[in-house]
């Protein structure tokens, strides 16, 4: 017997949301973890500390800058990254994540 396709595409959506749910709350956690100093919004410490412990360590300082300076793009937060920003950024990005 074969799979009909709309339950397979439901099945295959259904993973796909609860990929990214778990991607996006590990997102959001690691953005929380190194906001140092509570305001909401990653300075570029806060984010080069962020990409060198949570992401990957061996990214160059010029990509960690690069990478900033396009996320800066994509705020209204001035010279800072503001959560929603980070998490689409490294979401399109495929950075990384680590599930426990």
């Amino acid at each position: 017997r074969g799979v009909r396709v709309d339950e397979w595409l439901l099945w295959l959506l259904a993973s796909y949301r609860v990929g990214l749910e778990r991607a996006t709350g590990f997102f959001r956690q690691l953005y929380r973890t190194h906001d140092a100093d509570g305001n909401n919004v990653l300075d570029y410490g806060e984010f080069r500390s962020m990409v060198l412990e949570g992401v990957d360590p061996s990214v160059p300082e010029q990509e960690i800058e690069r990478m900033y300076e396009e996320g800066l793009d994509q705020t209204n937060k001035g010279d800072c990254f503001s959560e929603e920003v980070f998490v689409d950024f490294a979401l399109r990005r495929n950075f990384p994540i680590r599930l426990s």
